[in-house]
């Protein structure tokens, strides 16, 4: 009855808070007896049964740094019975809550840490055997923890570390929710809801939710999430190792077993737990399951995106991270996709250089699509698979080892209607098939040594597909030798030739048979031409203005539907260098020379330098010519052959020459040219001459003619063209100078050029001989050049009271007119052109013709009276 009575009057005691923060005192003085250290607590507060409440609880450690605080600890039991719960030694906490507490543990220069005293001192020292009585259960519902602050400091480490340093951790802000917490099975399990904390090294965790398992040697997360600024890890996560302390070298120590699903991977959370990526910037989608160290990481159905377009799913195995240079890639790709753009932003954030970027010529292949496999290291490597573009599809299969900074390698490539004319940009090529093994060495003129051997299926050049070729090549040393045969059914070609760089000029020796090259059915004319010839050649230099050798064609045949003609030889020659080089043609059809000294390739922009002289309106890009001061001598022998693939309807059955000094200093040029005879289709020219020559105020041409033969039975005599240009105009005379003849024509006109890139044409008075009828054109007849059509204004023939008129437009728009009028027109005018026919005309015609589309589809309506 006593006893019960006094645990009575304790337990009513025990009600009041003074009364629990008296005996919480004298607990804590004891404990800082027994520690032989500080150990204190503000106030204490119980709720029989139900509650506790532990306000500024402290502990110091021996260096007198604070080892625990708790500001406000909070604890209640959920059913607690004093005679029921102690006699099962069962505890059931509904709620834990820790609110601003703190621990600061260090690890001593003597290798234990602060916490040490601590657990000896607690240590019984009763070394009596006794029977161990029954374990207490104690089931955690939920412990809460608010703005913790942790630290851990090892005394025996000074290394400094970018991002989290494991041997001196600070973590605050940290805060958490624990339901169902099990320490009795394992160091720690429980469901972790939204766990936050900072690490002083920058690292932020945003959301830790997970079912959680700690223990000595295991770390496991389901159901997982994991946020912090800049990824986000989902679904499941297993992280093995032998102790905590591996942590410290997390690289190699910790193995992982994550299967991850929609999860993004930033390289600046990576990089706060290992080195090696401070540089490195990247953002990865992550969806598979990932196993393995960070040295030693595999990969199964794993899915990454990265940037805008790039996707790569499959199996992989990476050997050797964080250092990208030592790490063997052992990577299969299901599919990789990517494009130049993607490439550019991955390649540079992954060098951490802002300004790499891929090849240029990469961005040609469009969106790519890759299958296949890569083993290796990134500088000693085998890969193979198909590549897709939206330039065709090529298979390499390549090994590539770079040994003292310089590549080996050797392997086949495969392409199927690969665009090899988008890829090196020159539209005259199209798609091609081909296969090429290739072995070789470096990445310089200087070292590179290689041998290509391809079989090309088809290769299409100007719309054309050549089928069936072989090249084979070997370059060594600076010289390159080569063959190239083609067997397609429009041309057999076989040549063989060498290419030596070591001198300062590079030396060109060269080979060939061409046989029955149908020009036609390879679209590069339109006529039937078929070529036959033998090619040898050997020069050396590295520009058109250094060139020296000669190239000759022996014999060459030429074969179209009416003529098979055989040229014995084609000579080109090019010696001598400054104002002594010549370049000579020596050849059954034509002879000709350029002696003194001349740039070709700026030939042309000396030549627009001159017209610009003359004409300062003229719109044209110009490049600033290199001196030229040379003569030109050409004779015509037989043009036939070359008439015949260009010109067919062209004969020159006589000989011709031409003269011509050029000199670009004084923006100068002569020529001075005589033709013996021209045919073109059924019109022949009689002793044609050409004069041109240049002074400080013109440029003056002038064409002569002694006859033009129109018909077998119509012809014209003496015709003199003189033209001047000068100022932005042409001043021109045409003039039939036959005193005797028919018909005759003394004709003045005038050529204005605008800077708005027209002509204005004005035919000045002028006499007009018609049937030995004078006639006058009458003054300013007014042509205009207009955008696809001319305009006639005022054009009127008359003599006495007869009269021609046209006006009107000359295009192919049915819209556009073009009037003739006559009035009083005597129709023996016409004789001339009728009497072929056997035709007399006579009689006065009167009235108009209505003319239409004239240059596509003439439409005629005419209202004439003849009396």
């Amino acid at each position: 009855m006593f006893l019960l009575l006094t645990v009575s009057i304790l337990l009513l005691l025990f009600q009041y808070k003074p009364v629990q923060t008296w005996a919480a005192k004298k607990v804590t003085a004891y404990l800082s007896e027994k520690l032989g250290t500080e150990v204190n607590v503000k106030s204490l507060y119980v709720k029989p049964f139900s509650s506790v409440v532990l306000e500024d609880f402290y502990v110091l450690d021996k260096q007198r740094d604070t080892l625990v605080h708790t500001p406000k600890l909070t604890v209640e039991l959920n059913g607690f019975s004093l005679f029921t719960s102690i006699s099962e030694r069962k505890l059931d906490f509904k709620l834990i809550q820790l609110d601003n507490g703190s621990v600061y543990l260090k690890k001593l220069k003597s290798g234990v840490t602060n916490l040490q005293f601590v657990i000896d001192s607690l240590k019984s020292k009763d070394t009596t055997k006794t029977i161990p009585g029954k374990p207490w259960t104690m089931i955690f519902e939920r412990s809460v923890v608010n703005n913790f602050h942790f630290r851990y400091h090892d005394l025996n480490k000074h290394d400094k570390v970018n991002g989290i340093n494991f041997a001196d951790l600070d973590v605050y802000n940290l805060s958490v929710a624990v339901n169902n917490m099990d320490l009795k099975n394992h160091t720690f399990a429980g469901d972790v809801q939204h766990l936050t904390l900072k690490e002083k090294g920058g690292f932020y965790l945003k959301n830790y939710t997970a079912l959680t398992t700690i223990d000595t040697n295991r770390i496991l997360a389901r159901h997982l999430l994991i946020q912090t600024p800049k990824s986000i890890v989902r679904n499941h996560l297993d992280m093995k190792f032998k102790s905590f302390d591996d942590f410290g070298d997390f690289v190699n120590k910790v193995h992982m077993d994550g299967q991850l699903h929609s999860s993004h991977i930033s390289s600046t959370d990576i990089a706060y737990f290992t080195s090696g990526l401070e540089k490195i910037n990247f953002e990865l989608g992550v969806d598979g399951h990932i196993t393995g160290a960070v040295n030693n990481l595999k990969a199964n159905g794993l899915t990454i995106t990265a940037g805008q377009a790039t996707f790569i799913k499959g199996d992989f195995n990476l050997k050797g991270l964080p250092e990208w240079d030592k790490t063997y890639l052992d990577l299969k790709f299901d599919q990789l996709a990517t494009n130049k753009k993607d490439l550019d932003y991955l390649y540079s954030h992954f060098t951490g250089d802002p300004k790499a970027v891929a090849p240029e010529i990469v961005g040609r292949f469009g969106n790519v699509n890759f299958t296949g496999k890569f083993k290796g290291l990134q500088n000693d490597f085998a890969a193979s698979g198909t590549f897709k573009t939206q330039l065709g599809r090529f298979d390499p299969d390549i090994k590539l080892k770079i040994k003292g900074g310089v590549p080996i390698y050797n392997g086949t490539v495969d392409a199927y209607n690969f665009n090899l004319g988008v890829l090196i940009g020159d539209n005259t090529i199209g798609r091609t098939t081909f296969k090429a093994v290739v072995k070789g060495s470096g990445d310089a003129l200087k070292n590179l040594n290689e041998n290509i051997s391809a079989n090309i299926a088809y290769f299409n050049f100007k719309n054309y597909d050549y089928k069936n070729i072989a090249v084979n090549g070997t370059y060594a040393g600076k010289k390159i030798n080569a063959k190239l045969t083609v067997n397609d059914k429009s041309i057999k070609f076989d040549g063989v030739g060498s290419l030596d760089l070591n001198p300062t000029l590079p030396v060109y020796n060269f080979t060939a048979n061409v046989h029955d090259a149908n020009l036609h059915a390879l679209k590069l004319i339109k006529d039937t031409i078929i070529i036959s010839a033998q090619i040898k050649t050997k020069f050396s230099g590295n520009s058109l203005k250094n060139f020296e050798g000669n190239i000759l064609l022996s014999p060459i045949r030429i074969v179209d539907p009416r003529n098979n003609y055989l040229l014995d030889s084609v000579y080109i020659s090019a010696t001598g260098r400054g104002d002594s080089r010549l370049i000579a043609l020596q050849s059954d059809a034509l002879d000709g020379s350029i002696k003194g000294s001349y740039d070709l390739a700026t030939l042309p922009s000396y030549f627009k330098t001159i017209v610009k002289k003359y004409i300062p309106s003229l719109q044209a890009d110009i490049t600033l010519p290199k001196p030229q001061n040379f003569d030109l001598n050409l004779k015509i022998k037989n043009l036939d052959p070359l008439t015949a693939i260009f010109l067919p309807d062209l004969k020159i059955p006589e000989q011709g020459t031409f003269i011509g000094k050029f000199n670009s200093v004084d923006k100068t040029a002569s020529i001075n040219g005589y033709i013996k005879t021209i045919k073109y289709k059924k019109i022949v020219f009689h002793d044609f001459i050409l004069d041109e020559s240049t002074s400080d105020d013109l440029l003056g041409i002038n064409l002569s003619l002694k006859r033009i033969d129109l018909t077998n039975e119509l012809f014209i005599k003496n015709i003199d063209i003189t033209n001047f240009i000068s100022n932005d105009s042409l001043k021109f005379n045409v003039k039939l100078a036959d005193k005797d003849a028919t018909n005759q024509l003394d004709l003045y006109g005038l050529i204005e050029f605008g800077r708005d890139t027209t002509a204005k044409l004005k035919l000045l008075p002028s006499d007009i001989i018609i049937e030995h009828q004078k006639w006058r054109l009458q003054e300013q007849v007014r042509i205009r050049l207009l955008d696809g059509k001319t305009q006639v204004e005022g054009f009127e023939l008359s003599n006495g009271e007869q009269r021609a008129r046209i006006d009107g437009f000359i295009s192919d728009n049915p819209a556009d007119k073009l009037k003739l009028t006559f009035n009083k027109f005597s129709m023996t005018t016409l004789n001339e052109l009728t009497k072929a026919a056997g035709i007399d005309l006579n009689g006065t015609m009167n009235g108009d013709v209505l003319f239409s589309s004239i240059m596509k589809s003439p439409g005629i309506d005419a209202h004439l009276n003849i009396d």
